[in-house]
């Protein structure tokens, strides 16, 4: 089966996502299983045959533990952070794609809007998720598999990470994504 045809550089594709079941290891919790939804975009930066490379960009997604009741639980967010040195994703002529980024949780108390803790994956340390037999660019209904659990580490307010001790784990993060039409 051949690949549909691919956007041109400089074209933004914007993704919903949806991971059900997530385990997410913290010191502070203990092991949650939690459901996120949300999105992200990717940039499309070179766009050929052999291999269209991509900055994979505002990954914004929310898992509610009680979603039902807006003034309790805690929101647990995960976006993407903006580093100059996060390699660029990729879709290779195989069809295989690579996404890459640097994460920050964000966990808040919903009651109190108190931000409990700020997590962020170690510098220079990724998360990559990989889709196999991509068809399409916008993704179409295209399962993502994370490589390797993500280390997570304190996030101190002025944007330094606390290497010294691990704080977390994202253990496993499996979604699906979908083109926003």
């Amino acid at each position: 089966m051949t690949r549909a045809p691919l956007p041109p550089a400089g074209v933004e594709l914007p993704h919903s996502a949806y991971a059900a079941n997530v385990p997410l290891k913290l010191n502070i919790l203990g092991l949650l299983t939690l459901d996120f939804k949300g999105g992200f975009t990717l940039d499309v930066q070179t766009a050929d045959t052999d291999r269209t490379t991509m900055k994979f960009k505002k990954l914004h997604m929310e898992a509610d533990t009680s979603p039902s009741t807006p003034d309790s639980g805690t929101l647990f967010s995960l976006a993407s952070a903006d580093t100059a040195d996060t390699p660029l994703s990729t879709l290779n002529s195989s069809s295989e794609l690579r996404l890459h980024t640097a994460l920050i949780l964000k966990i808040t108390d919903k009651e109190t809007g108190e931000i409990l803790a700020r997590l962020s994956t170690a510098p220079g340390k990724y998360a990559t998720l990989k889709a196999d037999n991509v068809q399409t660019l916008p993704l179409v209904n295209q399962p993502l598999t994370l490589q390797e659990p993500v280390h997570l580490f304190e996030l101190s307010s002025d944007g330094t990470v606390q290497t010294d001790q691990q704080a977390g784990t994202l253990e496993s993060f499996d979604a699906i994504a979908d083109q926003i039409t």
